[in-house]
């Protein structure tokens, strides 16, 4: 007569726990769906970690075969690493400059402050 039809109470009760249900039911796979994601995604991480391990592995048996037939690093892991021993190497060598030049320089004032050493006499 009119239109439209009247929902009963029951009815609607129904329904909102249909919708309810399904929204739960949404939700839970949701949540398996992301915890699925982020195992995947550690095991995605772990096993580039463990490739990249295994890579660098296999750059220093190549490169100590190289270095034991006489030619040069290739591996940019063994470079770097070379690079970082060769700068370390060289401030210590210049920290023992320093300290040989203040030793030299101390024995040698003492020596000329004693007089059991002459000045050099420059020819000029």
């Amino acid at each position: 007569m009119f239109g439209w039809r009247l929902v009963k109470d029951s009815e609607f009760k129904l329904q909102m726990e249909m919708r309810d249900s399904e929204v739960k039911h949404a939700n839970a796979r949701a949540a398996t769906a992301e915890e699925y994601a982020r195992k995947c995604e550690n095991l995605v991480s772990h096993e580039r970690e463990r490739i990249d391990n295994e890579r660098e592995r296999a750059d220093r048996i190549a490169d100590s075969l190289f270095q034991s037939a006489g030619l040069p690093s290739t591996s940019t892991t063994v470079i770097k690493e070379e690079k970082a021993i060769a700068a370390e190497a060289k401030i210590k060598q210049a920290d023992y400059l320093k300290e040989m030049a203040a030793i030299f320089d101390e024995t040698w004032t003492e020596a000329q402050d004693d007089g059991t050493e002459e000045p050099v006499e420059q020819n000029a």
